[in-house]
């Protein structure tokens, strides 16, 4: 599997308080990360709502996927596991994949598209599903360029789901696309990273790691905005019902009042009548 090596000559003083530099960074990072999972799992179970736990499964997938490539999963999660460190980037790189591409899925929601970008979708979702799969089975060295490849188009592709939802003057997609944005930019420039066409630097990993947690708030503040809109969607269609339901019994009202009148008038006519 991939090696990236950088050795550095240090004084012991400064190699120390670079280390806790490093340490309090990759805390917060994995703090945050824990916080915004936990959170979310609650929002999921208080909604019932499905982006919310596969947004819990992307945000799991890619912080294991973090742990694994720096070395955190095998020091303090699978230590007595070698061949599951071996495979451990590639299978969360194709799980993140897959739990990206059930968020897409389930924040857009399946109602909103066509039936050709609903075959697009499910397809694409059976092939994230299917290398989860031959992570487990191939080679690191044989999978790992294809699935950073299908993590990137994965991610385009929901990218270009969000930007049809901003099209469509949809509020939420604004801190959809934006999060995208951030994704797709730290995505590619790890990849570039451990394909060895830029060097390795502590400003790559922790420009990836700044960059999913920035992208980790605007999904957040999506969910939030597109739960306001269903809730203002809701409150407008209850306001609709009650100002029908008035004109309804403004309108029986009226045909009672007629229907009196209607009864009055005959009563008076039978009544000359009988005169």
């Amino acid at each position: 599997s991939a090696m990236q090596i950088p050795i550095h000559l240090w004084d012991e003083r400064f190699f120390l308080s670079q280390d806790r530099y490093h340490t309090f960074s990759q805390g917060l990072f994995f703090g945050t990360m824990a916080v915004m999972l936990c959170y979310n799992l609650f929002l999921s179970i208080a909604t019932r709502r499905k982006a919310y736990l596969s947004y819990s499964a992307y945000i799991a997938t890619s912080s294991l996927l973090i742990s694994a490539i720096n070395g955190y999963g095998y020091e303090m999660l699978w230590s007595n596991s070698i061949w599951f460190q071996d495979k451990s980037s590639v299978l969360f790189l194709a799980c993140t994949s897959a739990s990206v591409q059930l968020f897409s899925i389930h924040f857009v929601g399946l109602q909103a598209l066509s039936k050709p970008l609903l075959r697009l979708q499910k397809g694409w979702l059976a092939i994230n599903i299917s290398a989860i799969v031959f992570s487990l089975i191939l080679p690191h060295q044989v999978v790992a360029l294809p699935l950073i490849c299908l993590l990137i188009l994965t991610s385009v592709l929901s990218y270009c789901f969000g930007l049809l939802m901003l099209f469509q003057n949809n509020a939420a997609a604004r801190y959809y696309v934006i999060g995208w944005s951030s994704l797709i930019v730290c995505s590619a420039f790890l990849a570039l990273n451990k394909l060895g066409v830029i060097p390795y630097t502590p400003l790559a990993m922790n420009l990836m790691q700044l960059g999913m947690c920035v992208e980790i708030v605007l999904f957040s503040f999506a969910l939030a905005e597109q739960i306001n809109m269903d809730k203002k969607s809701l409150a407008d269609a209850e306001r609709q019902a009650q100002r029908n339901e008035a004109i309804a019994q403004e309108e029986h009202q009226k045909l009672i009042e007629v229907e009196i009148k209607a009864s009055k008038t005959e009563t008076e006519a039978q009544t000359i009548a009988s005169q």
